[in-house]
């Protein structure tokens, strides 16, 4: 700012971050503010208005908020989180999500016994001899990771208007 004086006076260079990497099964609430350089992992909840520092490394399924954004706790216990890292449901094909998307309303929160069973069962074969699980997609895997260049990480994202509120209208005026 002081080279607007002029004089001679130079600026400090603003400082440069990696690209931001969000990977699967995220929910990142309003007005978030990633600083760049950071890396949201598999099944993070971002609170309203955080701000995640630069560089900042994030746990699966963990849950954040705050300014700076911490660890507030884990969306379920140690075991099922690395149950569902090891399952990687979001790299199976569509077909196979849609013939056991029941499994996915089960509530894996509460009781942690029931909700290893139910990773072990989209994991084993199912009795009647057919293979519950198909075989995994080749080395290209259809998860979706999303990687935000620096140059946008400095304009805010849209929101969706909401249905519930009243659009504003332009009155005639006479």
């Amino acid at each position: 700012m002081l080279s607007i004086l002029g004089g001679g006076l130079k600026n400090a260079p603003p400082p440069q971050y990696d690209d931001t990497i969000i990977r699967n099964d995220v929910w990142i609430d309003d007005e978030m503010m990633v600083l760049g350089g950071s890396i949201i992992e598999n099944g993070c909840v971002i609170g309203a208005r955080s701000l995640q520092p630069p560089n900042f490394p994030s746990e699966p399924y963990g849950i954040y908020a705050g300014s700076p954004a911490r660890l507030i706790r884990y969306r379920f216990t140690e075991k099922v989180r690395a149950a569902l890292l090891e399952l990687a449901w979001r790299e199976m094909p569509m077909e196979w999500i849609r013939k056991n998307n029941a499994m996915f309303m089960e509530d894996m929160c509460t009781d942690e016994a029931k909700a290893l069973l139910v990773i072990d069962i989209l994991k084993a074969p199912a009795s009647n001899g057919k293979k519950c699980m198909e075989a995994r997609p080749p080395e290209r895997s259809t998860a979706t990771t999303i990687h935000i260049p620096k140059a946008l990480m400095q304009y805010p994202v849209p929101r969706p208007h909401n249905a519930s509120q009243p659009r504003c209208r332009l009155s005639k005026r006479k």
